[in-house]
């Protein structure tokens, strides 16, 4: 009988070994979420004329989080721009935060003008893009968030309270119905 030699992660739009499928089923029953695995990430560097700009987005999120999150082209390091995109997507998963349009994300000490501003961006607007998506918009990128994602919206609702990480989610739920049977 043939045996795979990887198993497609279609929302993630890569390719895992079949033993890290099984791993990452052990490490959601162990609340543990497999994220590097679950998650891809795209980043890279580009020159737009006026310097090198970086940018990262995710792919994979929208099964768990109804939007993908991206930083647009910003002037940073690949470093610099992963570990943003990743801190956002740790307070969504993890935090159950809900970034709503306008708010800002930095570090301590840092100023709303110096921190990146979020945008939220409807799918289906026409440009091809079928998911929602929380834009990262670095201040001293070449791009402005009012050119890139239209005018400030008025702000979403409150963020709902965050779930408890010992309550069973949707997938957890499956895999403990699947060994128990």
């Amino acid at each position: 009988m043939p045996e795979a030699q990887a198993v497609y992660w279609e929302t993630a739009e890569h390719f895992l070994p079949p033993a890290r499928i099984i791993e990452m089923a052990d490490e959601a029953m162990g609340d543990n979420w497999p994220l590097v695995s679950w998650l891809s990430f795209d980043i890279g560097q580009v020159d737009l004329g006026a310097g090198v700009v970086t940018p990262c987005g995710t792919r994979g999120l929208v099964p768990f989080k109804g939007h993908e999150i991206s930083l647009v082209p910003a002037p940073m390091t690949i470093e610099q721009a992963f570990a943003m995109v990743a801190t956002a997507v740790n307070m969504v998963t993890d935090r159950g935060h809900v970034f709503r349009d306008g708010e800002t994300l930095g570090h301590d000490g840092q100023s709303p003008a110096q921190s990146l501003r979020i945008r939220r961006v409807p799918g289906d607007t026409g440009d091809g893009v079928t998911w929602d998506t929380v834009l990262l918009m670095h201040p001293d990128g070449p791009l402005t968030y009012q050119a890139y994602a239209g005018p400030m919206t008025e702000r979403a609702p409150s963020a709902p309270s965050i779930k408890k990480r010992g309550e069973a989610g949707l997938f957890k739920r499956l895999v403990r119905a699947i060994r128990t049977s």
